[in-house]
């Protein structure tokens, strides 16, 4: 099922890090993270007002890595929703 989030605001975050720890090879570890981040941005895409946020210095659990960065994004998103 796909979700239109039409021009609802959207901050989609994506940790640089995310298969630092795969074991299938430097080119392998670069293509999964580029995919993984291509992936997000068109996530983003979806709602008009879509931002896609890359972290490079953050893995898969951004919650635990930079939970600033998380509190950050839902704020702007509360704000911009109020708007």
């Amino acid at each position: 099922m796909e979700i239109d989030p039409g021009n609802l605001p959207l901050i989609v975050l994506t940790g640089g890090k995310t298969f630092q720890t795969m074991t299938i090879g430097e080119a392998g570890r670069a293509a999964a993270q580029k995919t993984w981040e291509r992936g997000h941005d068109r996530l983003a895409q979806r709602s008009t007002r879509g931002e896609s946020v890359h972290l490079p210095d953050a893995g898969h659990r951004i919650d635990l890595e930079k939970p600033e960065r998380i509190v950050d994004a839902i704020r702007k998103v509360v704000m911009e929703a109020r708007n």
